[in-house]
């Protein structure tokens, strides 16, 4: 098989295994807003990822499936282009093609990096530029590393970890590979098309529109550049590399990182200490991190172990192909199983299918709102997922979703809030959740998505609380269990996201037990303390 035919039979075999398992629903993290960007046009968080929304706006025309498997497919094409285009680069180094194959295929069908081929994220995207610059840094390519350094730019601007192969690639023809690079930005003129003329309901981060708020959005001022949270302190400098160090056998079936390390004593001569420096730099770059180890914060750093996981590909390939021909019958079955085991042991946990619980959710709380309410929570999960049941389900236009965390921390959607939900109780700087639900409740129906510190009484209605003094204890007690009883809390799977939105339903569950308890009926009591236990602590 001629190395072409063969980049794209891998390229293809990873896009469809991606595309099988492709989520038809919403899921947690930023999830929601891609979907709603892509179908409704718009601008995304900091940096803004225009590249990724372009073509995602693409995808979301096609005339098939839900439209988050639509945008999931685009992830799934991106993982495609990324596998096939290592499968190249390694038979241009002289891999045998059945290395180049098994060490590809080992690690892009890793859990981790499987699942984010299947989501509606902006990662697979990112690993296959990822995959440009190695290919160009093999063939001494300017144009092309300049390219994808650019497009990398306005995709995910960690592309620049892989700053050493580049350069490789560029140093002899440093002028056209700026010009490339400049090339590559250009998608950042559509997020300056869609600050200024996006259509009616679209969801815009911030005002990217003038050069002011264009240059703040690309360095993601709001967040602070070099910190992947605002909210929390200094680094912890070693403990997300820790995590990363102590999953990475798990995640490489130990084969691909015993491999990876000593495949990079054979790669080419030329190519080895640019390589081990952008491999070094991907890994190192977990140490700036500022957030807890443990929970959501994992999962999102989590998506930062793709990168360096995936180039372990390259010198795994490398150590494959010395072991074939050393070792030849050992090393045929690591070439074939390798792969196989993989696939095998990451598809259950890779697969979006069946993870249905945040688009359950939206739906559920969307249902039971009263006109014209105003929802207030906190968390991506939230604010991203009501995005997505108005922009594109087109679920309740008269029910509008406030956020605590952005209206404390982003004067832009105070401002917004302002104007299209009304006064909030306090200058921007100065809010507080009491405030913000005490000047909405005196307008009109209010729900919270979790136990805030608010001096109001709470009554459960489904998955919601909701503000205000509660009609009889019993009544609640009957309104709920006919509601959950009409809409099932979703089970499983337990992911983190997922996971984060089962304990709306179990703080609905608690309240209520809560109000038994009080009311001296604790047989009642426990029943609805057990129902809140099962939703947040019955994991497998």
């Amino acid at each position: 098989m001629k190395p072409s035919s063969l980049a794209v039979a891998v390229g293809a075999a990873t896009a469809l295994a991606c595309a099988v398992t492709a989520s038809p629903w919403v899921q947690g993290g930023d999830s929601g807003e891609m979907i709603a960007v892509a179908a409704r046009g718009g601008v995304l968080h900091p940096p803004g990822y225009p590249l990724y929304a372009m073509l995602a706006r693409v995808f979301a025309q096609l005339p098939f499936g839900s439209v988050a498997w639509r945008v999931s497919l685009l992830s799934a094409a991106a993982m495609g282009v990324a596998a096939g285009v290592i499968v190249q680069a390694l038979r241009g180094m002289g891999v045998s093609g059945a290395a180049a194959a098994s060490a590809t295929l080992g690690l892009a069908l890793s859990p981790l990096i499987w699942t984010y081929g299947s989501l509606p994220e902006v990662f697979a995207l990112h690993l296959a530029l990822a995959a440009v610059v190695v290919l160009a840094a093999v063939r001494r390519d300017a144009p092309l590393a300049g390219l994808a350094m650019g497009l990398g730019a306005a995709n995910h601007h960690t592309l620049v970890l892989l700053l050493p192969l580049a350069i490789l690639a560029c140093r002899r023809r440093p002028l056209v590979a700026a010009a490339a690079l400049l090339a590559g930005l250009t998608p950042y003129a559509y997020l300056v098309y869609q600050a200024r003329h996006a259509t009616p309901g679209a969801w815009v981060w911030g005002d990217a529109g003038g050069w002011h708020g264009l240059v703040r959005h690309f360095l993601r001022a709001e967040y602070g550049t070099f910190t992947l949270h605002a909210g929390y302190g200094q680094p912890g400098y070693w403990r997300h590399l820790v995590a990363y160090l102590v999953h990475l056998p798990d995640q490489t079936l130990a084969v691909g990182l015993i491999a990876g390390l000593a495949g990079l004593a054979w790669l080419p001569r030329g190519l080895r200490l640019a390589f081990g420096a952008s491999l070094t730099l991907a890994v190192a770059f977990l140490c700036v991190f500022n957030t807890p180890v443990n929970g959501i914060m994992l999962a999102i750093a989590q998506r930062f172990w793709l990168l360096p996981t995936f180039l372990l590909a390259v010198p795994a390939a490398f150590a494959l192909d010395r072991l074939r021909i050393r070792m030849p019958r050992i090393g045929l079955a690591a070439l074939v199983i390798f792969p196989l085991l993989q696939a095998a042991r990451s598809y259950p946990l890779a697969d979006q299918r069946r993870d249905d619980t945040l688009e359950r959710y939206v739906r559920d709380a969307l249902a039971i709102a009263a006109q014209d309410a105003v929802i207030v929570g906190r968390g991506d999960e939230a604010v991203f997922g009501f995005l997505y049941g108005r922009a594109v389900l087109g679920l309740r236009p008269d029910v509008r979703y406030v956020d605590g965390n952005m209206l404390a921390a982003n004067e832009w959607y105070f401002r917004r809030v302002q104007r299209d939900v009304g006064e909030v109780g306090a200058a921007f700087g100065a809010i507080s959740d009491a405030g913000v639900v005490g000047a909405l409740v005196s307008r009109g129906p209010v729900y919270l998505t979790r136990v805030l510190e608010v001096p109001l009484p709470l009554w459960p209605e489904g998955p919601l609380l909701r503000v205000g003094d509660p009609p009889a204890l019993d009544q609640v007690a009957r309104l709920n269990e006919e509601i959950f009883r009409r809409r099932p809390p979703p089970v499983g799977p337990w992911r983190p996201w997922a996971l984060q939105v089962r304990r709306a339903y179990g703080a609905s569950y608690g309240a209520l037990a809560r109000q038994m308890e009080g009311a001296g009926r604790p047989a009642e009591a426990g029943a609805w303390f057990e129902r809140a236990h099962k939703m947040v602590v019955d994991a497998p």
